[in-house]
C-alpha cells in the first residue's frame, strides 16, 4: 500500500514539472515567432526612371587583315636580287615587284616564239596578195608594225570564212596564241604588289631556288582590316549592314567599325551566325585581340536592370510602404550580366539586396 502511495505521488510531481517545462517551450516559441515576424530586412534599392535604352553585345575576336594574300611560285627559277628586299614587315605599294624569278631563258623562248610567227606571217603574204586581194593591206601591215620585243599585237579581222580556213591550215592562229601563252607565262616570273601592303611571312631568300608550286609567303593589306564574330541567331533580325561597332583595344582606347558582311547561314552545332566587321584604322594590326560592342535594338520607355533582381523570369520585388511589393514586369532583352525590363512606374523602389526567402508583404527598412 505504502508503495503504491509513493507512485502515485512521484507521477502527480512528474506531470506537474512536465506541464511547467512545455508552457515555458511554448512561451520561447511565441516570443521567436513574434521576433521573427516583426523584424525588418535591411535593403538597398534604385530608384526607376525609364529611358530609352540600348540592347548591346560584348563580344571578342581577333583583328585579320581583309585582304591576305598567299604567295606561290607558278614556274621555276633562281629568285633575283632586288632594291627592296623581301623580308617580313617589308612595305610594298600597288605595282611595284614583291618577287622577281629570273626570267632570261623564258624571255628567250618568248623571242623565238615571236619570230617564228613573223616568219609564219611573211610566208603567207603571196597567198593572200592572189587568193584574198581584199585582206592583203590589213596583213601587210600587221607584217610591217610587227616587233619581236613587244607584246603581240591582235591579228587582223578575218573577211571571210574561206580565210579563217587557209589562216588555221597553216598554223597562224595556233601559232599567234602560242604567242600569247609564253608572254602570260613570262608574267609570272614578277610578283607584284596587288594592293598596299607589308610583307607578314618571308620564306625564301634572293638567289635561291624557286620551284613551282613553293609557297615565298605572305603579304597582307596593312590598312583595312575585319574582324569576324560569332551572334546568336536570336538576334539575326537585329543585325544590319553598315551598322557601327565600337572595337575597345587592349590599351583602353577604341575605335569605330561597320558590319560589313553578315552570314545568313546558322551553324547548326553552334546556332550563331558569322558576321564580319571592317575598319580602317590605324591603332588596328593583324593578330590583334579586340573587344566589341554591338547594339543591337533600342527600348523605349523601359529600365536597365541586373538579371539577378527578376525572379521567376517576370517578377521584380519593389518597396512600397515600407514592406515587399511584387510587380509583374516585361524583360524584352538579356545581355551578359543584365536586363532591359518593361512594366515598371517611375519612381519605383527596386530591391538590390538578395534576401532570402523573401515575400510579398515582408517588412524591410531602406539603407542609405
Amino acid at each position: 500500500m505504502k508503495r503504491t502511495i509513493i507512485s502515485v505521488v512521484a507521477g502527480l510531481i512528474l506531470l506537474i514539472i512536465t506541464y511547467f517545462l512545455s508552457g515555458l517551450i511554448m512561451s520561447s516559441g511565441d516570443k521567436i515567432v513574434a521576433k521573427a515576424v516583426s523584424a525588418e530586412e535591411n535593403v538597398k534599392v534604385t530608384s526607376v526612371k525609364n529611358s530609352t535604352n540600348d540592347a548591346t553585345l560584348n563580344l571578342n575576336s581577333i583583328v585579320q587583315s581583309e585582304n591576305k594574300l598567299q604567295l606561290i611560285s607558278e614556274v621555276t627559277g633562281i629568285i633575283d636580287f632586288t632594291n627592296i628586299r623581301f623580308k617580313k614587315g617589308q612595305r610594298f605599294k600597288k605595282g611595284q615587284t614583291i618577287i622577281k624569278i629570273n626570267s632570261d631563258e623564258a624571255e628567250a623562248f618568248l623571242r623565238q616564239s615571236r619570230s617564228q610567227f613573223q616568219n609564219q606571217i611573211a610566208s603567207v603574204l603571196a597567198d593572200i596578195k592572189i587568193d584574198y586581194p581584199e585582206s592583203y593591206q590589213k596583213w601587210e601591215e600587221y607584217f610591217l608594225n610587227y616587233d619581236i620585243e613587244s607584246d603581240i599585237a591582235e591579228l587582223p579581222k578575218q573577211s571571210t570564212n574561206n580565210e579563217t580556213f587557209f589562216l588555221t591550215g597553216r598554223g597562224i592562229i595556233s601559232s599567234y596564241y602560242g604567242v600569247k601563252s609564253s608572254e602570260e607565262r613570262l608574267n609570272k616570273y614578277n610578283i607584284v604588289a596587288p594592293f598596299d601592303g607589308v610583307v607578314s611571312s618571308s620564306f625564301v631568300e634572293n638567289g635561291t631556288m624557286a620551284r613551282a608550286g613553293l609557297v615565298l609567303g605572305e603579304f597582307i593589306n596593312s590598312d583595312s582590316f575585319e574582324i569576324e564574330v560569332d551572334i546568336p541567331s536570336e538576334y539575326k533580325s537585329y543585325i544590319i549592314k553598315d551598322k557601327e561597332v565600337y572595337i575597345k583595344l587592349s590599351d583602353g582606347s577604341s575605335v569605330n567599325g561597320k558590319i560589313n558582311r553578315i552570314n545568313n547561314n546558322v551553324n547548326r552545332e553552334t546556332q550563331t551566325v558569322s558576321v564580319f566587321v571592317k575598319s580602317n584604322s590605324k591603332k588596328l594590326s593583324d593578330g590583334m585581340y579586340v573587344d566589341l560592342i554591338l547594339s543591337l535594338k533600342s527600348f523605349d520607355n523601359s529600365f536597365k536592370i541586373s538579371r539577378s533582381m527578376i525572379k521567376n523570369d517576370s517578377i521584380v520585388h519593389t518597396v512600397k510602404s515600407m514592406a515587399v511589393k511584387n510587380k509583374i514586369v516585361n524583360p524584352e532583352f538579356y545581355g551578359d550580366n543584365y536586363a532591359i525590363v518593361t512594366g515598371l512606374d517611375d519612381g519605383d523602389l527596386v530591391i538590390q539586396t538578395q534576401i532570402p526567402e523573401i515575400f510579398e508583404g515582408m517588412k524591410v527598412k531602406i539603407m542609405d
